[in-house]
């Protein structure tokens, strides 16, 4: 769920506001984009990270990842949709688990 609405928030992105176009949309997200998730899961106060941070440590694991894109020259501006899929895989499974401690159960889905 998590991973549509980053899909529909690029979807809603006009060209003229993005700066540098995203060459590889379908396996790279952009700076923008990952800032607008970091804003809408409210990282500053729920894990007091800021957003530079934030970028940092996926674009690291980004680059980790050592997939080689012959289309592109260098992908130090954009993160792998790999890592955001781990991340939010992983942040959903956090959360469920939070619900589940906290004795609310009855509110989870049976997909998750």
């Amino acid at each position: 769920m998590l991973f549509n609405i980053i899909f529909y928030i690029k979807e809603e992105i006009s060209d003229e506001d993005i700066e540098d176009i995203n060459p590889d949309p379908k396996t790279f997200i952009d700076r923008q984009t990952l800032h607008l998730l970091y804003e809408i899961l409210n990282i500053k106060l729920t894990h007091g990270i800021d957003f530079q941070s934030f970028y940092d440590i996926f674009q690291v694991a980004s680059q980790s990842l050592e997939i080689n894109e012959p289309n592109l020259d260098s992908i130090d501006d954009y993160i792998h949709f790999k890592v955001i899929d781990i991340f939010c895989k992983n942040f959903i499974r956090g959360f469920s688990k939070l619900i589940i401690e906290l004795g609310f159960e009855n509110f989870l889905f049976d997909e998750i």
